[in-house]
């Protein structure tokens, strides 16, 4: 079974990324659990990654406008590693669960990448738009001045689930918007040679169909791994998990110790 999720409704940065962790629990102990693949959606937001440092990946500015006025732009940290990210209306966030002891190849993490990076390049040629995949896990488009980054992902594994997450440029006011909060990486993939925000990130085209590409994308999955049957999150499946999903935001995703330190003390997560 294949579990859907198409939720584009904006809703609390710190909810949308704590949903993640919540889900692979949930799905977890069920037995006829094959794979989720979720859409969505975040306000204003910086996004950390697990060990990312708020310094070194924030400008100084929007860290002072934070610290005053917290409604503005939220700072959220995920799971899973990679670097710090923007989201806004203007980019698609999806996410990708599979079960690990169902699909054995996925325990490499080289391996996952580029299966999972494949179902949406398929995805995307659809509509004739061509990507590629370089460093571990950008998704980039050719352009006229070289390759230039749309999509960029990672992936944490927690309850013997595989959850990879991106996020896809539609809108090229975000990268404008990325230019404006974040510094340059203090990482970053040999391809980018040293290019700002603006010079190497790339918007998809305006002829880009998003109900398109989710009907895409979960096709290529279900025929990879030969997945019957398909439905979506269920009213009482949420009501579920919604305890344990206001425990996660309160306890870990809102704590300011987890948000600019990724740290928090064990009495704070036993539930």
């Amino acid at each position: 079974m294949l579990i859907e999720i198409p939720d584009l409704k904006l809703r609390s940065p710190y909810l949308a990324i704590a949903i993640e962790e919540v889900l692979a629990e949930y799905y977890s102990k069920k037995d006829d659990f094959e794979a989720l693949v979720r859409f969505w959606l975040n306000p204003p937001a910086i996004v950390l990654g697990r060990t990312c440092k708020v310094l070194d990946n924030i400008k100084p500015e929007v860290l002072s406008e934070y610290y005053q006025n917290r409604n503005k732009i939220a700072i959220v940290r995920r799971l899973s590693g990679g670097g710090t990210v923007y989201h806004s209306q203007g980019n698609l966030n999806y996410t990708i669960m599979f079960p690990l002891n169902k699909y054995k190849e996925l325990y490499s993490i080289k391996e996952s990448f580029e299966i999972i990076l494949n179902f949406v390049i398929s995805a995307l040629e659809k509509q004739n738009i061509k990507a590629s995949i370089l460093g571990l896990s950008d998704l980039v488009l050719y352009t006229k001045d070289g390759y230039k980054k749309f999509s960029g992902n990672s992936q944490f594994r927690k309850f013997n689930i595989l959850v990879h997450h991106g996020t896809i440029l539609l809108d090229p006011k975000v990268i404008e918007e990325v230019e404006n909060v974040l510094k340059h990486p203090p990482k970053e993939p040999d391809y980018r040679r040293g290019r700002k925000h603006k010079e190497f990130l790339v918007s998809l085209p305006k002829y880009f169909d998003l109900s398109l590409f989710y009907n895409c994308l979960l096709n290529e999955i279900k025929t990879y791994y030969e997945i019957s049957e398909s439905r979506f999150l269920t009213k009482q499946e949420f009501n579920e998990m919604r305890p344990n999903l206001i425990k996660k935001v309160k306890n870990v995703y809102k704590n300011p110790e987890w948000i600019l330190k990724g740290k928090y003390t064990l009495k704070e997560v036993i539930f």
